[in-house]
């Protein structure tokens, strides 16, 4: 085994535009545009979850999977983002320079089912929480304040147009596109 894929999956439909940093992508039909969280994030936030549950590193491989309903215009550099049909080429395509044997696959096996959300309860308290921290970042960055590290959001020009960055830049790099802000 290569390592633990993890593989987030869309089944959207038109145009998905958008890039590895930003926070939001953009779903277009027929010139209805609608924003979405930007799923390498998403799935950055899922890689972070599992890697908190092992002691030693793991090599995790993270993938986005669009249904091929969608026409992906992104633009990506490091990051798989992928259409679904293509998981099995994406992951033989991957250089391996170490393979876990089977008892160590069991083991890893295990450590996730053990911290997998069982109960109905669970899983609802797990949305809520999701959704109260989005709230919250939502109200922070309206008030122009850093989600991550609580400094002054300031307006900010840059080749691509206006955009909002912490005010305590470079030691964080926290940006939201102007247009995210209204």
């Amino acid at each position: 085994m290569y390592g633990i894929f993890v593989i987030e999956t869309k089944n959207y439909k038109g145009w998905i535009t958008g890039n590895e940093k930003g926070e939001y992508w953009t779903q277009n039909i027929y010139g209805n545009k609608h924003q979405f969280k930007n799923p390498i994030r998403q799935n950055y936030g899922h890689k972070k979850a599992l890697e908190a549950l092992f002691d030693e590193p793991v090599r995790f491989i993270p993938i986005v999977a669009f249904s091929t309903e969608a026409d992906l215009k992104v633009h990506i550099e490091k990051e798989h983002v992928i259409y679904i049909k293509n998981i099995v080429k994406c992951i033989k395509q991957l250089s391996v320079d170490k393979c876990y044997d089977m008892d160590q696959v069991r083991v890893m096996k295990h450590v996730i089912e053990k911290n997998q959300l069982k109960e109905k309860q669970e899983r609802k308290d797990h949305i809520t929480n999701t959704r109260k921290n989005i709230k919250l970042t939502n109200e922070k960055i309206k008030g122009n304040i850093c989600p991550r590290c609580g400094g002054t959001l300031v307006l900010r020009k840059g080749k691509y147009g206006t955009f909002y960055g912490c005010s305590n830049y470079p030691k964080c790099r926290y940006t939201i596109n102007s247009k995210n802000l209204k």
